[in-house]
């Protein structure tokens, strides 16, 4: 039996400081937000010298872009592996919004790292991903004939923009926390947005 190679140690150190240094800038991300974000009180908050901590990251910029691409996988994963399951659509877009409320709503930093690098290119990749997670599972629907077929981008955008918008109410202070917001969202865009067609123009 051929064992496989063991990932180097220094490899395995640089990779474990880079580990702490992204836990450390979440830490501090969820406490200050984006604007008393610096790479001084992550250095301080995961007990590294400033040097250290940009021999990692090039940037603060770049580190906040990493800390949402880290904090998303895990939801990635999540929501290929149930567009690619035997499970009904509806059971698979109710599973998706579950999911996607639970990391973004029990999890500020991610919120506050997308928000923050949005215009990133080196978000690109995971924009993308997103999208095609919740674009897999909005074409299984119409596979399934439960959602009309054609406009699949625009009915996506409709789907990600309900679940984000009921994610940011963790933001704001007067908005109760504790309800579940899955049926409203599965029900107004099934029941709308999901079923709306194109419609000619006035005069035409």
């Amino acid at each position: 039996m051929v064992s496989e190679p063991q990932t180097p140690r220094r490899e395995r150190e640089r990779l474990r400081h880079r580990r702490e240094i992204l836990d450390a800038a979440r830490r501090v991300l969820s406490a200050r937000g984006v604007e008393a974000f610096t790479i001084e009180h992550v250095a301080k908050e995961a007990e590294f010298a400033i040097g250290s901590i940009y021999r990692h990251f090039a940037s603060k910029e770049e580190l906040i872009d990493m800390i949402a691409a880290d904090l998303s996988e895990p939801l990635f994963a999540e929501a290929e592996a149930l567009a690619a399951s035997d499970l009904p659509f509806e059971q698979q877009l109710e599973r998706l919004v579950r999911a996607t409320l639970a990391t973004l709503a029990d999890d500020l930093p991610l919120i506050r790292a997308f928000g923050a690098g949005s215009g990133s290119e080196r978000l690109a990749p995971i924009r993308a991903r997103y999208f095609e997670a919740f674009d897999a599972i909005v074409k299984n629907g119409q596979r399934e004939g439960v959602i009309p077929k054609g406009a699949r981008a625009a009915k996506v955008v409709a789907l990600m923009g309900l679940v984000a918008g009921f994610a940011k109410w963790r933001t704001f202070d007067a908005l109760p926390k504790r309800f579940d917001a899955v049926p409203t969202i599965v029900g107004v865009w099934l029941g709308g947005v999901a079923t709306a067609t194109k419609r000619p123009r006035k005069g035409r």
